[in-house]
């Protein structure tokens, strides 16, 4: 698990997994958080959890990689620390990985604190439209394309081939680049409904004017990012220029409505593009 700012909802993700037979250690990676997550681990007394603390804030895929190079074991279980496994997910996730043994992530169905499914894309990221047929709708197991990385089951084996998260990547779209590389790797990805696990979507950090601002930078930069990497440098450039040239247009128009909110988010995104117009070193700091 990858925290920032997490102790309001890690202590429920850590309950799920720890008493499971099959959990051997629990590495919680901590990115420079401001609040107390050592009396959150303490409370457990579980030798099972590991503490590893960064001094600066190095991002959710690097934060991982950290954990899976101390990762011995044949499988590794990603959780977000604002979900939680169902009861007998782990056990199942285990059972699908041996019986698809070309499969090099696998994932569940993931639910709403209300029971409602999360929507979770079934195509890459420059394939989605905000459409019905968009999302995956399952009644048994599927080869998918893209795998949601609130809950991700690795067979280490495989994604030891394959490669971790992208260091380049600070937040968002990491997934995306995980899954396309696993797949033009030759192996697959798989979505199980028969394991359930439930998620507070975007719970993990908290929220703010700045950490929207913080958020939306990176949402905008990693996806410009994978752009260039899978569609062509010259692709990602033509997007950031008319990105950047639309959104002078639309933080007028945020600022001459007394949009705030929205002015901020805007600003995140005229920056992002700002940054891969010019290659500029992406922010990873508040």
């Amino acid at each position: 698990m990858v925290t920032f700012n997490s102790t309001s909802v890690v202590r429920a993700a850590i309950e799920s997994v720890v008493n499971e037979e099959l959990v051997s250690n629990i590495f919680i990676v901590d990115n420079a958080s401001a609040d107390n997550i050592y009396d959150v681990i303490d409370s457990f007394g579980s030798a099972k959890i590991k503490l590893i603390h960064n001094s600066h804030n190095l991002g959710f895929g690097v934060a991982n990689n950290i954990a899976l190079e101390q990762i011995t074991t044949p499988y590794a279980l990603l959780l977000n620390p604002d979900a939680v496994m169902g009861k007998g997910a782990l056990d199942t996730l285990v059972k699908k990985s041996a019986l698809y043994d070309q499969a090099g992530i696998l994932s569940t169905a993931i639910f709403y604190e209300n029971g409602h499914l999360q929507e979770t894309y079934r195509r890459n990221f420059h394939q989605r439209k905000i459409s019905e047929g968009n999302f995956l709708r399952a009644d048994g197991d599927i080869c998918a394309e893209f795998l949601s990385g609130a809950v991700l089951f690795f067979n280490m084996k495989i994604m030891k081939k394959v490669g971790f998260f992208d260091s380049n990547i600070f937040l968002f779209f990491e997934e995306d680049d995980l899954c396309l590389r696993t797949k033009n790797k030759g192996y697959e990805l798989i979505y199980t409904p028969d394991a359930k696990a439930f998620h507070i979507d975007g719970g993990s950090s908290g929220s703010s004017e700045q950490l929207g601002f913080f958020r939306q930078y990176h949402m905008t930069w990693s996806y410009l990012y994978i752009s260039g990497k899978y569609l062509g440098k010259g692709h990602a450039k033509f997007l950031s220029l008319e990105y950047f040239l639309k959104g002078w247009l639309k933080l007028i128009f945020y600022y001459a409505s007394n949009k705030s909110n929205l002015a901020c988010l805007q600003r995140a995104k005229i920056a992002a593009c700002w940054d891969c117009l010019f290659n500029a070193k992406k922010r990873s700091s508040l």
